[in-house]
C-alpha cells in the first residue's frame, strides 16, 4: 500500500508543477498579444500620419500654383487694362487656370484655380 501512496504523491507533485508551466505559457502568450497590438497600432498611426503629410504638401503646392496664376493675371492687367483672363498657365509639369475677370463697381475680380490628383485650390482676388 505504501508503494501506491508514493505513486499517488508523485503524481500530485507532478500535476501541480505542470499547471504552473501552463500558467507561465498562457501569461507569455497574453503579453505577446498585447505587445503585438501596441506595435500594430503605432505603426498604423505612423503610416496614416505620412499620408496626411503628402496631402498637405500637395495642397500647399496647388495653393502656390493658384497664387502664381493670380500674379500673372495682375501683371497682364498692369500691361493691358482690357485683359480679360480665361487662360491656362503652365508651370513645369503643372498648370493653373485664370478665370474670366469681372468688374464689380470699381473693382476687378480675378479667379484662379489649380488642381492635382489629391487636392484643388480656388482663389479669388478683388
Amino acid at each position: 500500500m505504501t508503494k501506491i501512496m508514493e505513486i499517488i504523491r508523485i503524481k500530485k507533485v507532478n500535476s501541480s508543477e505542470d499547471s504552473e508551466g501552463y500558467i507561465a505559457v498562457v501569461s507569455s502568450l497574453i503579453l505577446t498579444a498585447i505587445i503585438i497590438t501596441v506595435v500594430l497600432v503605432s505603426a498604423s498611426s505612423v503610416f496614416f500620419g505620412r499620408a496626411g503629410t503628402f496631402i498637405f504638401k500637395d495642397k500647399k503646392s496647388t495653393r502656390f500654383l493658384a497664387e502664381s496664376c493670380l500674379e500673372v493675371a495682375l501683371l497682364n492687367l498692369a500691361d493691358d487694362k482690357g485683359y480679360s483672363g480665361n487662360e491656362t498657365i503652365t508651370v513645369g509639369s503643372s498648370s493653373c487656370k485664370i478665370g474670366p475677370i469681372t468688374l464689380a463697381a470699381e473693382n476687378r475680380i480675378v479667379n484662379s484655380s489649380a488642381s492635382s490628383t489629391l487636392s484643388a485650390t480656388n482663389l479669388q482676388l478683388t
